[in-house]
């Protein structure tokens, strides 16, 4: 498996002016979460090839942050819960790992 570079991580006050360009209403929304989603679709189009992004524009990023906390407010939070459970029930492996240890079998 090939080793994944460490990917840049978005600080909480990146998170805020990137989400202050797309209008973010921080009453409505909170910048760590919105951060920690940031962080999440980087860190996700770096090894599946299906959602990696076509440029790292952060701006681009946060429109899809955006979109996922308009749907729950704590989106990032329940998805990375729902990873770990799903990790857990394949033995602690990524999704990507188990489809290749599929594929090979």
């Amino acid at each position: 498996m090939e080793k994944q570079t460490k990917q840049k991580q978005f600080t909480l006050a990146e998170a805020k002016i990137i989400g202050d360009k797309l209008g973010m209403d921080w009453e409505t929304f909170d910048v760590k979460q919105f951060r920690v989603g940031l962080n999440a679709e980087l860190a996700d189009g770096t090894y599946s090839p299906l959602t990696n992004f076509a440029s790292q524009d952060p701006i681009l990023i946060g429109k899809v942050v955006r979109t996922h906390l308009n749907e729950a407010p704590d989106y990032y939070t329940q998805w990375a819960q729902m990873e770990k459970d799903a990790a857990r029930e394949r033995g602690g492996k990524r999704a990507d790992e188990q489809e290749a240890a599929d594929q090979s079998k």
